[in-house]
C-alpha cells in the first residue's frame, strides 16, 4: 500500500524540520518547502495526498496558496492550515477559504496525526456500494409540514450563507442542515446567519420539537436525526463517512419521517457523505438537488451524489434557491 504523500509549507525552519521528521517517522512520504511558490512547483510535479501549510508567509500567504491549489491542481489534495493565528475570525476565514481543517500553534503532534488520519480517510474513502437495494417504508399520511435536508462540508460556510440568505420564508417547511465543522464554527455560523436569513436558525437540541418556517443546524460532534413525532434526536453514535455530524443518518431519518414530502440538497464538500443517504430519499420519491460540482470549492461530495443517484438534479449554485422553493411548492400537490 503506498504511503501518504504530504507537502509541508512553512517558513519557520524549526517547525518545517519538526513536521518533516515526525511525519516521516509515521511512514509518510514528505516534501518540505519554505514558501508557496516552491509549494506550487512541487504540486505541479507530484501528486500529494495532503498539504499542510502555514498561514503567514512572505510574498504568498497560506490562504492565497489554498486558492491557487483549488484553482489549478487536480485532484485537489486535503489541505490543513497550521498557524499561530487563533482568533475566531482567523479560524473562520481559513475554513471559508477552502481549508479542510485548521490547527492552531502550539499543538500536540499526536493531535496533528489524528487530524491527518481522519482527513486522509475521508479523501480516500472507497466509492459507495450500489449493490444493495434500498427500501424505505412509504409515508402514507401527509406530514404537518415539509422538510428540506441539506449537507455541506469543505467550502460550505459561504455557500450555505449565500443559499440560506437567498431563500424566502418557507412557512410550511423545516430546513435541517448538516455542515462538517467544529462546534465553535457552527455556533458562530448560527449567530451570523440569524442576521441575514428570512427564517430563524438554531443549533439542534435533543428532543427539540420541529417548527415549520425554521432552520436547524446540527451541532458539533453529534449526529442529528428527526423522529417520527417530528422532534430532533441527537446521538453520539460512531462517525459515518469519518465525520460527526454526518448527513447520511439525517437523510435516512428524513426519508422515514417525511417520505416523499421532503427534498435532499447536497453542496460542496470533501468525501462522500450524503450520497448514500440521498439514495434513501430517492427511494421514497423525494427530489435530490446537487450543487454543480464545477461551482464547488470541493467537488467530491456533489460528484459522488450525482454518481450514485442518477435521478438527482445537477443545479448551478445561483439557481438552487429557486429550485428548492419550486420543489417545496410541488410537495403540496403530492
Amino acid at each position: 500500500m503506498p504511503s501518504t504523500r504530504v507537502l509541508i509549507v512553512d517558513d519557520d525552519p524549526s517547525m518545517l524540520e519538526d513536521l518533516r521528521l515526525y511525519l516521516q517517522h509515521h511512514g509518510c512520504d514528505v516534501v518540505a518547502v519554505d514558501n508557496a511558490t516552491s509549494a506550487m512547483t512541487a504540486l505541479h510535479r507530484l501528486a500529494f495526498d495532503i498539504v499542510i501549510t502555514d498561514w503567514i508567509m512572505p510574498e504568498i500567504s497560506g490562504i492565497e496558496l489554498i486558492y491557487q491549489v483549488r484553482k489549478t491542481i487536480s485532484p485537489v489534495p486535503v489541505i490543513l492550515v497550521i498557524t499561530g493565528l487563533n482568533s475566531s475570525f482567523a479560524r473562520r476565514h481559513a475554513l471559508e477559504s477552502g481549508a479542510d481543517d485548521f490547527l492552531a500553534k502550539p499543538f500536540e503532534f499526536i493531535e496533528l496525526k489524528h487530524r491527518i488520519d481522519i482527513l486522509h480517510n475521508r479523501q480516500s474513502q472507497p466509492a459507495p456500494s450500489l449493490t444493495k437495494t434500498i427500501t424505505v417504508p412509504p409515508v402514507h399520511d401527509k406530514p404537518p409540514f415539509y422538510c428540506v435536508a441539506i449537507a455541506a462540508s469543505t467550502g460550505g460556510p459561504p455557500v450555505l450563507t449565500r443559499l440560506l440568505s437567498s431563500l424566502p420564508m418557507l412557512p410550511d417547511t423545516v430546513l435541517l442542515v448538516v455542515l462538517h465543522s467544529p462546534g465553535w464554527a457552527l455556533e458562530d455560523m448560527v449567530q451570523r446567519l440569524n442576521k441575514s436569513v428570512s427564517m430563524p436558525i438554531a443549533l439542534g437540541r435533543d428532543g427539540m420539537k420541529l417548527e415549520p418556517g425554521n432552520i436547524y443546524l446540527a451541532p458539533g460532534d453529534r449526529h442529528m436525526l428527526v423522529t417520527g413525532s417530528f422532534r430532533l434526536r441527537l446521538t453520539d453514535d460512531p462517525p459515518e463517512n469519518f465525520v460527526r455530524p454526518a448527513a447520511d443518518p439525517l437523510f435516512r431519518s428524513v426519508a422515514k419521517a417525511f417520505g416523499k414530502y421532503s427534498v435532499g440538497v447536497i453542496l460542496t464538500g470533501m468525501g462522500q457523505d450524503g450520497a448514500q443517504g440521498a439514495r434513501h430519499l430517492a427511494a421514497v420519491d423525494a427530489a435530490i438537488l446537487v450543487q454543480d460540482p464545477d461551482s464547488a470549492i470541493a467537488r467530491s461530495m456533489p460528484e459522488t451524489a450525482l454518481m450514485v443517484n442518477p435521478k438527482a438534479f445537477r443545479v448551478a449554485l445561483e439557481n438552487l434557491p429557486a429550485r428548492i422553493t419550486a420543489n417545496v411548492q410541488l410537495l403540496s400537490r403530492k
